[in-house]
């Protein structure tokens, strides 16, 4: 049974929040009480990231992550293409979105968006300062349609991020150092090369990039590899 949701109420315990996990169980709480049967946070991937690298938190199940990088479907994805552009949040029917995806992939991922009973979506573009951007995708077989309700989820859908933000900022006292190898591939992943491409560039193998990449954004305090460029740009460890 849907419960009532007051976004005022709602923002008071955002605010009181105080880790990463508590930021998972009130999204959640939030979700299940407004009607949706699942959800999660990533940080806006590139089209040459993987949805799993980009996943911060959420309930979708990690078989269905595999299987849509399995299908390379975030640089075709009409959702993500409309949430990198766009700070007003949407929904989404399964039949609708993939109508532009190839022939060859339109039924896979329509399949298994329904295995999984996501059939519907409530999309929450969330852009910050720094130009990074996060999505909370809200799911189910059947989602609510009250303008309010779905305003009010948008509106709670920032606060969260935003306090798991705060929650997950780096030490500023802290220094960051990079190795020459976490440098080089962050690099390159900014100037628009894929892993492979930059394995082939540095002569290491293309786990070995990855493994640097990871590496890197861990140091950077970073959930994507977008959001570890952006800081290492920002605090001058590549240019």
């Amino acid at each position: 049974m849907r419960k009532n949701i007051t976004s005022l109420d709602a923002l008071a315990d955002i605010s009181s929040l105080e880790t990463g996990y508590d930021v998972f169980r009130f999204l959640k709480q939030a979700s299940n009480d407004a009607g949706f049967e699942s959800f999660t946070l990533f940080g806006m991937p590139s089209e040459q990231e993987t949805l799993r690298e980009a996943t911060m938190l959420g309930t979708w199940q990690p078989q269905l992550v595999a299987a849509y990088d399995e299908l390379c479907l975030a640089g075709e994805s009409a959702v993500l293409s409309r949430a990198r552009s766009s700070t007003l949040p949407f929904t989404w029917q399964i039949e609708a979105i993939n109508a532009g995806l190839p022939d060859d992939k339109r039924q896979r991922a329509i399949d298994l968006f329904t295995d999984f009973n996501m059939t519907q979506g409530l999309v929450c573009p969330i852009h910050v300062p720094d130009q990074t951007a996060y999505l909370i995708e809200f799911t189910g077989s059947s989602i609510p349609k009250e303008p309010d309700l779905l305003n009010t989820m948008h509106i709670l859908a920032l606060h969260a991020t935003e306090r798991l933000r705060a929650l997950t900022k780096p030490d500023p006292c802290q220094t960051i150092k990079l190795t020459q190898r976490e440098r080089d591939c962050l690099y390159w992943t900014a100037e628009g090369k894929t892993s492979a491409e930059i394995a082939t560039i540095l002569s290491i193998s293309e786990h070995t990039v990855n493994h640097y990449l990871s590496l890197a954004a861990r140091k950077l305090n970073s959930h994507t590899r977008a959001q570890a460029i952006a800081r290492a740009i920002r605090l001058g460890l590549i240019s």
